[in-house]
């Protein structure tokens, strides 16, 4: 009996054993046979936490496909390994909203967990002031982390997708949150690596908090405001490299990259007040493409005007708001030449490689090598960060800001447009046909000309089109501009109605300040041109009374 009673205390040690050491757990959803402690997909857990609620420190749980329903308390050293973010999903979008100054978490984390190839949604939208936070910490004082790798994963609608003091963050992709990152120093300060990620539809901050920040090869889209990194305290810098930034609206913040530190090799579209802010010694500015910002740079306290070498500052108001450079020959103002520039917002980014004639090729700081071994390259492709690619020669991008004006008078039409501004630039060709959509070929050739602009007699037409393409010096054809023309003969009055009142599109465009909006009217007739914001609400009449048969332009 004796025996029979240690033989069955080493077997129940034995069970309680099992479950005290590391091991691999599994999560099914909607299995039918979920047996603790879930260590095969047989016995699969059909609940994450449950199978959290049986882990110790090191376990590894793999997650399958379905959608996940629960908010999760994790333990420390846990690695989440979902099936990947297409298809396993945790969903806490139909929670109650959390009420203003609280916050409803997804993830609460503990330290050293892993969290990989997931998609987590909450409930935020864009102009929501509530917190729906995704990977954060919960609990006073914040327990400190030393060690957070998030990576593979889709954040959706969440307000802070990931809210700590350190932690890594790669290759994730987040649409539509308040900020794509953000860091808090508590309960002491750390470090945040964001590198390789997608953030889309951000509205204040593409790196938030309190930045000890790397942040590197990152695309930044944002609804409005455009802070890529935001900071509280002057006392936190950054590293920020080969990361590029657009914005949907223009309505934006003051600083684009608030906290000192070394930005080297980034591309901002953001039309702000200022990129870089700089005060301290050690800043540098180095290798980034500014574009249609106002001012490029501020300097005080201690920053050196000497660190801001061999950048391009192009459709920018002013390089340096507060200071100058005297013989500035390092810092550029020159078309990038792209291979693609992103237009619209619901479109891809663009293609940001050089092509083989831009004036940025080579131009970094001869100190900073390319992963080929020459001179670095301005933007986000060169660098060490950068890559090796084969630049290739592309046909020149199509005339912009086309218009007409027509002279009652003289019966003349003169075009305009603007100049090219490709360092490969050879000339325009401008084709000519009395067909609306006409295919710009060889035979319908008007003229060859370098001018931004010609006048024609049409007073022996009914009507005119042109079309306009630029050409390059390897003789490479861009696609027509914009097709404008006017229509003079009074035989066909239902074609008449359509083509006598005709609206330009504005130039330049984008703008930041003001811009022209070409029109055209075939007889004298009353004009009202109203101007709404995103909203649908009336901004200004920038046109309200009669005018005579012609061109005009407006500035708004």
């Amino acid at each position: 009996m004796k025996n029979l009673k240690s033989a069955y205390l080493m077997i129940l040690f034995i069970l309680l054993q099992s479950n005290a050491y590391p091991a691999i757990r599994y999560v099914k959803a909607g299995n039918p046979t979920p047996i603790p402690p879930y260590t095969s997909w047989a016995t699969a857990s059909d609940s994450i936490q449950k199978c959290i609620n049986v882990c110790v420190p090191g376990d590894t749980i793999y997650v399958g496909n379905g959608v996940y329903k629960e908010k999760l308390t994790l333990i420390h050293k846990l690695a989440m390994i979902g099936s990947g973010w297409d298809s396993c999903v945790v969903d806490i979008s139909r929670f109650p909203a959390p009420e203003p100054g609280y916050s409803i978490v997804l993830m609460n984390i503990k330290d050293s967990c892993t969290i990989k190839g997931f998609r987590l949604i909450g409930g935020y939208y864009i102009g929501s002031s509530r917190n729906w936070a995704g990977i954060s910490r919960i609990g006073y004082p914040l327990p400190n982390i030393t060690k957070l790798d998030v990576e593979a994963n889709y954040f959706y609608k969440l307000s802070n997708p990931i809210l700590s003091n350190n932690y890594k963050f790669r290759n994730n992709i987040v649409n539509t949150a308040y900020n794509g990152t953000a860091i808090v120093a508590l309960p002491i300060s750390g470090l945040a690596e964001i590198d390789s990620n997608l953030l889309v539809q951000l509205v204040n901050a593409g790196v938030g908090g309190d930045p000890t920040s790397i942040v590197r090869n990152n695309i930044f889209h944002f609804n409005e405001s455009g802070k890529i990194i935001s900071v509280f305290e002057s006392n936190y810098s950054a590293i920020a490299q080969n990361n590029i930034a657009f914005i949907r609206y223009p309505y934006s913040s003051d600083i684009a990259f608030e906290p000192d530190g070394q930005y080297l090799n980034n591309i901002s579209f953001i039309p702000i007040n200022k990129v870089f802010n700089l005060s301290l010694s050690t800043s540098k500015v180095k290798n980034n493409i500014i574009i249609n910002a106002k001012n490029g740079v501020t300097i005080s306290g201690n920053a050196s005007p000497d660190s801001i070498r061999y950048n391009n500052f192009w459709k920018v108001d002013k390089r340096y708001a507060n200071f100058s450079i005297p013989n500035d020959t390092t810092n550029l103002s020159v078309d990038p030449m792209f291979v693609k520039e992103h237009s619209q917002w619901d479109t891809l980014p663009g293609d940001y490689h050089l092509q083989k004639f831009s004036p940025l090729i080579d131009k970094g700081d001869p100190t900073i090598l390319d992963r080929d071994g020459t001179r670095s390259d301005m933007g986000i492709f060169g660098g060490p960060l950068g890559e090796i690619y084969e630049y290739r020669d592309y046909a020149p991008k199509p005339p912009q800001g086309i218009r007409l004006r027509y002279d009652a008078e003289l019966k003349t039409v003169t075009v305009r447009w603007e100049k090219a501004t490709e360092a490969d630039f050879s000339k325009y060709i401008v084709y000519k046909d009395t067909v609306s959509g006409f295919i710009p070929d060889s035979s319908r050739i008007l003229l060859n000309t370098t001018d931004t602009s010609f006048t024609m007699d049409v007073s022996s037409y009914n009507r005119v089109y042109y079309k306009i393409c630029s050409v390059d010096k390897q003789g490479n054809i861009s696609e027509a501009g914009a097709e404008t023309g006017i229509v003079l003969s009074e035989s066909e009055k239902e074609r008449i109605v359509a083509e006598e009142y005709k609206l330009y599109p504005n130039y330049p465009n984008p703008f930041r300040d003001n811009t022209r909006i070409g029109y055209y009217v075939g007889k004298r007739s009353y004009v009202k041109i109203m101007v709404y914001d995103i909203k649908g609400e009336l901004v200004k009449y920038i046109e309200n009374g009669e005018r005579e048969k012609g061109y005009y332009e407006v500035e708004f």
